[in-house]
Formats: structure tokens, sequence, C-alpha cells
């Protein structure tokens, strides 16, 4: 298993967020990043023009990502604590691309009415025709469909663009899922900040 996640963060995670659209420069935010599977190859791939946000509430998973993110030098990834229900402290329109891989299910969101607060403050952040990366997990389990994934994230202001089955890690373990990827709806947007939150409302680790 370490193996699969090495390789996945030395190689296979960035060809993984280059074929999801991820380029050089981008403002990225990484939302439930855990300990980075995500954030890091993301990071590697933005560059040092680009930003990776990994927001996450839980402490120790913040911590190790921070030491993986300073083995590589990579100091364009800002790990941040955020409790459940927060607001996500960042400005209106200031990311190109939200990943949320491994969040939307019945276990971290049990209610509707959760995953649509959420959703909302995603959309707040996205910039105008920005992008929701979306890898729903557990639909068995918790019992939520992806047409109600789906419709739920529509509802809250994103089109779906493009569905793909994609070779990904997911519990440090390789599998192959379905990932979609979401514009916001420009027309609904009434964005008037393109800056990204800095100081201290942002409760960072590392």
């Amino acid at each position: 298993m370490q193996n699969g996640k090495s390789r996945w963060l030395e190689t296979l995670g960035e060809n993984f967020v280059r074929r999801i659209g991820l380029k050089p420069g981008q403002t990225v935010v990484d939302f439930g990043c855990s300990q980075g599977n995500y954030s890091i190859p993301a990071a590697k791939v933005v560059g040092n023009t680009g930003r990776v946000y990994a927001l996450d509430r839980d402490r120790e998973a913040l911590r190790e990502l921070a030491k993986l993110k300073d083995a590589d030098g990579l100091s364009n990834v800002i790990p941040i604590l955020i409790a459940k229900d927060q607001q996500i402290p960042l400005h209106d329109c200031s990311a190109d691309v939200v990943l949320l891989y491994d969040v939307f299910h019945r276990a971290y969101l049990p209610e509707m009415a959760e995953r649509q607060r959420l959703l909302q403050r995603l959309y707040r952040i996205v910039k105008p025709r920005g992008q929701l990366s979306c890898y729903p997990t557990h639909m068995r389990k918790y019992g939520l469909t992806v047409r109600q994934v789906l419709a739920e994230t529509e509802k809250a202001g994103f089109e779906l663009r493009e569905e793909h089955r994609r070779r990904l890690l997911h519990d440090n373990v390789f599998v192959r899922g379905r990932v979609f990827e979401f514009m916001k709806n420009a027309a609904r947007d009434n964005c008037v900040s393109q800056e990204v939150a800095q100081g201290p409302q942002l409760n960072s680790i590392g």
C-alpha cells in the first residue's frame, strides 16, 4: 500500500490532476484534503505561480500533509484547519478549481441541507466558469445515489461538463472511480472579488 501511495505522490497523481484539467498558475482548493494525496500532486502541477489551499478538519492529517509538502519543498501548499460548519476562509471567486474527493457522502454530510450548504460555500469561492471536480464515494454504503449527487450539485449552480472513469487513490488503495467535472454557472454568478484571503483568518497548519 505504501509503495502505491509513493508512486502516486511521485508521478501518478500528477498525471491524474493534469487529466482532469489542472494547469500551471491556477489556484486550487482541495476540500477535505486529509494527508494530501491530491494536494501534493496539484501543487506540483500548478507550480510556483499557482497555489493550493488544502482544507480539512483533521489537525493530525494536516500535520502529515505539512511534512510531505515541506519534504518536497512545496511552498505553494497552504494547509488550513476548518471546522465542519465553518465558512470557507477564502474570498469570492478566488479558486480556479475545487477538488471534492471522498467528501460528498452521508457519513460526513447525512442531510441534504448540509450538502447544499457545503456546495453553496464552494460555489461562492469558485471563479466564473471555474471547475468543481467531484469524486463521490461510499454510495451504496450510505444510501446516496450518483443521480442524487448530480442533482444536488446542479441545484447549487454547477453544470455537469464531463464524466470519466479514472484510476485514482482512495484510502491509499488504487481504485477505478467515477469522477465528475462541473463548471460554475456564470449566469448565476455574483462575484465581486478574485483575490484570495490573507492574514489571521486563515487557520493554517505547518
